[in-house]
């Protein structure tokens, strides 16, 4: 496979295409917006993120690591790249992370060699790594829905490791052919977060090749020259301060040093290079017409049809990739889709797009970063493209029919304000998804807690949810059927410090169309106390299913970011009341009590030049002010949080 994204640690191939599993492209955002799991109703994330202390500029590495390599792309597009990888280790805890390397290659694709490994002892003396402990195997699958037939696991296992040694490791990678015909594409990326003290890379090919190569970031410099009839860049990357990640921050691609090689001149170049290979497979078959005939039966109103197919799919195809070979960037036809009942995210745009066609309804695939990446780095290789949507022109709308638990039209949190590469028929063009819009995902979470005359404590919880929200919610509904209701009310309600029974109604949470509402009812084991005087009572939490307001759309905000950041946009309210009929103990007349506590969170987003977007965080009480930082404004005593996609 020539897209390969190498950290100094393994080489980490780049899922191509891949999709997401399961409830499809949804899953970063929904682990994070709900509750409890889909496999066992335990809270899946605290009811506010941790807090993080400001990365340091120089934190203390564990291990240091230098990086040699050379790589050779002939006119026929084969290429060979030789790397070496130094770590020395610093500290006992490196041992362990440095001292088993891996390396992934697609077999008949691709051929890896290990040209020498051994372990360089602090008074020089050289411990070669035993042939025996070089394994290679075929490489771990079955993981997340996604079987690789072809991809096999090299494993280099170093012996006699102490802390003041050098791990030494050279590879030799032969590439015979590429993903797509003629094409060569490669991409290396060096995280802030890896100690790499130094790095040096050679490219050499054919000067009439004009091969298109790229380092990217401060960090590093190229030097060009020409002998004979071959071209040769040395990519140097300087030393620079170790910086432990940020929460939420975007994708490394984004913010620091990569280097990238492609024969594709432009993403437009690349995009119809996909569609030649892809857009043949969405074939319409008489099959498919009688089932694009069935699902849209008594449905005049064309974008209802498209409603009514998106539907369907989301519920009779699931998420299941197997690859082998080119199968990474081309989809399986849609008539075996069909077939199957499974495919991965370019299959399922593959088929939905067939039937889409059978009802004259035009659609586009679009390529695009499912993930944090926010950019399409020049030149054009595959480091960040790795899921395919739908665009449907005639309503101007993008649609993931992998997201199985989103309405019509809506996306992952991720692919919000995304470039998009768009492929037609009619060609190729580069594109962004629409930014959050803060009417469009929206949740409310309303509880009403009854406290009767013994003292018996009782509730009711009702979430009405739109867009992510919507989509989080049904991901929540999944695992409450996978536990069954009993058992997830009971595991919730202790998950949220209030031990008890009860069940859960989850209403049209297994329909793709917003609002969904999902209710829960539940009697608590503790009875209530009254409170001494100038005591509070505690309102206990209820039995929500997604977080608590302002725990998601912008997280955590420590202090002294150095990368930009991922936010969003929505609009979260919460509401519980509290109604009594316990006897009060004054003299006046027996009543009911009722008690109002509502918490919100709203996002709003605003762009700035290049797609950004600076998000700006609001008080929700009077507090003593902060500095202003970057990400941070005090503002008035109100709850809200104004964000957006990235802050910078």
């Amino acid at each position: 496979m020539n897209c390969r994204c190498k950290i100094l640690t393994a080489v980490l191939p780049v899922a191509i295409l891949a999709g997401v599993p399961g409830a499809g492209a949804a899953e970063p955002a929904r682990t994070a917006l709900i509750q409890i799991p889909q496999t066992l109703p335990q809270s899946a994330m605290p009811q506010a993120a941790p807090p993080q202390a400001a990365p340091a500029a120089a934190a203390q590495t564990p291990y240091s690591a230098t990086y040699e390599g050379h790589i050779t792309v002939r006119a026929d597009r084969t290429a060979t790249d030789v790397f070496t990888k130094r770590f020395k280790i610093l500290a006992p805890s490196a041992i362990a992370l440095v001292s088993q390397q891996q390396a992934t290659y697609v077999e008949g694709m691709e051929s890896l060699d290990t040209v020498e490994a051994f372990t360089q002892k602090a008074d020089g003396a050289q411990v070669p790594v035993d042939p025996a402990n070089i394994i290679t195997r075929d490489a771990a699958t079955g993981l997340a829905s996604t079987f690789t037939r072809d991809l096999k696991q090299r494993t280099v296992i170093f012996q006699d490791v102490q802390v003041g040694d050098t791990v030494v490791l050279t590879q030799r990678r032969q590439t015979r052919r590429g993903l797509f015909p003629g094409q060569f594409f490669y991409a290396d990326v060096f995280p802030r977060n890896l100690p790499v003290a130094s790095a040096q890379i050679i490219v050499e090919a054919p000067a009439a090749l004009d091969l298109q190569v790229k380092a990217i970031g401060a960090a590093l410099s190229t030097r060009v020259e020409d002998t004979g009839d071959i071209r040769r860049h040395t990519v140097t990357l300087a030393p620079r301060p170790f910086m432990l990640p940020d929460v939420r921050a975007v994708a490394s691609v984004d913010v620091d040093p990569v280097l990238l090689i492609s024969t594709f001149k432009s993403y437009v170049e690349m995009g119809r290079a996909y569609a030649a290979e892809a857009l043949p497979k969405a074939k319409v078959t008489p099959e498919i017409i009688a089932l694009a005939e069935e699902i849209t039966k008594g449905i005049e109103d064309r974008r209802r049809q498209a409603m009514a197919i998106d539907a369907w799919m989301k519920k009779n195809i699931r998420y299941v990739a197997v690859y082998l070979s080119l199968g990474r960037v081309v989809p399986n036809d849609a008539a075996s889709v069909l077939h199957n009942k499974f495919g991965d995210c370019k299959d399922k745009a593959t088929l939905m797009s067939a039937l889409l066609a059978a009802k004259g309804i035009a659609s586009e695939q679009a390529l695009i970063n499912l993930g944090n990446a926010y950019t399409l780095p020049e030149p054009p290789t595959m480091v960040v493209l790795n899921h395919v949507i739908l665009y449907l022109p005639e309503f101007d709308l993008y649609d993931d029919p992998t997201a199985n638990f989103a309405a019509f039209g809506v996306l992952a949190a991720e692919n919000y304000d995304k470039p998009v590469v768009r492929v037609s028929a009619a060609g190729a063009t580069l594109a962004r998804t629409p930014a959050m819009q803060a009417q469009d995902h929206t949740a409310h979470a309303r509880t009403t807690i009854t406290v009767g005359a013994d003292g018996v404590i009782t509730g009711r919880t009702v979430e009405r949810n739109t867009g992510i929200f919507g989509l989080a919610l049904r991901a929540a509904g999944s695992g409450v059927q996978n536990v069954g209701s009993d058992n997830a009310a009971r595991i919730q309600l202790q998950t949220l410090n209030s031990p008890g029974s009860g069940r859960f109604d989850l209403g049209n949470a297994t329909e793709t169309s917003d609002p969904v509402v999902v209710e829960g009812s539940f009697a608590l084991n503790q009875k209530f106390n009254t409170p001494g005087q100038g005591a509070r009572a505690i309102i206990p939490a209820g039995m929500a299913l997604t977080v608590r307001p302002g725990n998601f759309l912008l997280g955590t905000i420590p202090n002294n970011r150095n990368t930009a950041f991922v936010c969003y946009a929505g609009r979260r309210s919460k509401t519980s009341t509290r109604r009594s009929t316990r006897r009060c103990r004054c003299r006046r007349p027996r009543r009911r009590s009722r008690s109002t506590m509502r918490a919100s969170a709203i996002g709003r987003p605003s762009r700035l030049k290049a797609g950004r977007s600076r998000c700006t965080a609001n008080s929700s009480r009077a507090s003593p002010a902060k500095p202003a930082s970057r990400g941070w404004k005090p503002r008035s005593p109100v709850t809200s949080t104004r964000c957006a996609a990235i802050s910078i």
